[in-house]
């Protein structure tokens, strides 16, 4: 078999640049995915920081949260209640703030 007449056997390695690959016009440029991924970038670290803070103050909540209580089945009141912060001696806190 031979090709058909006006082709040629080597039209994949030609010089010239396809329109729908990377290099192509109507993709995005190099400046523009760099902008993109400083972006998400900067996303990530603000979403990282936020996590972080949300954590410390859920450590700082908590040692001032109650622990336990001990309810009497006659009372509706609790006879005990401990803190968090008064069954750990605060240590959370340090951790918090760091």
């Amino acid at each position: 078999m031979s090709a058909t007449p006006g082709a040629s056997s080597e039209y994949s390695r030609g010089s010239g640049a396809s329109s729908g690959g990377p290099a192509g016009a109507s993709g995005p440029s190099g400046r523009e995915i760099g902008r993109r991924s400083e972006a998400a970038g900067e996303g990530a670290r603000a979403l990282v920081l936020a996590g972080s803070l949300l954590g410390a103050l859920l450590l700082l909540a908590a040692e001032f949260t109650s622990l336990y209580q001990v309810h009497v089945a006659t009372s509706s009141t609790p006879i005990e209640s401990v803190s968090g912060g008064s069954n750990y001696s605060y240590a959370m806190i340090p951790i918090a703030t760091r």
